[in-house]
């Protein structure tokens, strides 16, 4: 699998993750601390994310990590 592609599948999962928990983008943003754009960005698989940022956002979404690689 190229990076871009594996970007995109990430993004996907955060998202189909955030959306089962009831939650917009603006709201996983506000609980991590960074603007809605860096959500979205992160979600359309457009920016190479920190490992800091996939714990947060695990967190946030209360989701093992490796969830979010599936």
């Amino acid at each position: 699998m190229d990076q871009e592609k594996f970007l995109k599948l990430v993004g996907d999962n955060i998202k189909r993750i955030r959306m089962k928990r009831g939650l917009n983008a603006r709201t996983l943003a506000d609980r991590m601390g960074v603007p809605v754009g860096s959500v979205e960005m992160i979600e359309k698989g457009l920016v190479l994310t920190s490992l800091v940022d996939i714990y947060e956002i695990s967190s946030v979404l209360e989701v093992d990590p490796v969830e979010l690689f599936r």
